[in-house]
């Protein structure tokens, strides 16, 4: 691991936080005592969202399955028979 010291982070703090995030951490010091250790973060998870959710087990068994009741066709048909 990497050691620097307070004063030579401020000045460069960029370069600093791009060499931790490639190579290993490293480690900030003030006076000789380590306060903060510059580690990089660990890459993304790729992930597909709704399209590979898993479904509860009783609901996949009725996913297709018509949900019953009234037809779209009949309440329409009433409701105009209503009207005249």
């Amino acid at each position: 691991m990497k050691t620097v010291t307070l004063e030579q982070l401020d000045p460069s703090t960029s370069q600093w936080l791009r060499e931790a995030s490639k190579d290993e951490p490293i480690l900030v010091t003030d006076h000789g005592t380590p306060i903060i250790t510059l580690t990089p973060t660990p890459p993304a998870r790729q992930t597909g969202g709704f399209a590979n959710r898993v479904l509860r087990p009783g609901f996949e068994a009725i996913m297709n399955r018509p949900i019953g009741g009234t037809s779209i066709d009949d309440i329409i048909s009433q409701d105009r028979e209503d009207r005249l």
